[in-house]
């Protein structure tokens, strides 16, 4: 682990090499990877951030590592996942707020509109028309005084 982590500090932009990292390729592969890993596998990592993403030798292998925060999804639940997701790409902001009661998420008010902001923030986007204006903080402080999250599947 000590050796993987000195390595990885040396690989930094900036470091006197000419080597190119292709960022839109990586991102490609990554979210290939998550998707693959909830939607085929049924396993959803809660613990995704960067420090525990590593970019290989080779400029494009990645690594994953820490899945100590791991639930692992049954067929149906992956299904619903799946139609939310299809939901938010289609811009159905009724079809959001169903499904994903249907997954067991549960809010005071039921609000639509509140549900389908958030809801597009965390699987989808982070643009205009979700955000408002709004920075992270301000956003999920706006969310959880208009609709506070009952229960969490």
């Amino acid at each position: 682990r000590t050796a993987v982590w000195r390595w990885w500090r040396r690989l930094r932009w900036g470091d006197g090499t000419d080597e190119v990292v292709d960022l839109a390729s990586i991102m490609e592969t990554l979210m290939a990877i998550h998707g693959e890993q909830v939607l085929t596998d049924g396993v959803f990592n809660a613990d995704p951030h960067p420090g525990n993403i590593l970019l290989l030798r080779d400029g494009r292998t990645l690594g994953l590592i820490d899945f100590g925060q791991v639930r692992h999804l049954d067929l149906d639940f992956r299904l619903g996942l799946a139609r939310l997701v299809v939901a938010l790409a289609q811009r159905d902001a009724a079809g959001v707020a169903r499904l994903e009661r249907e997954l067991g998420l549960l809010t005071r008010n039921s609000r639509q509109d509140v549900r389908y902001r958030l809801c597009s923030f965390w699987l989808d986007r982070d643009t205009d028309d979700v955000m408002q204006g709004m920075n992270l903080h301000d956003f999920m402080a706006w969310g959880e005084r208009e609709d506070p999250v009952l229960a969490f599947p």
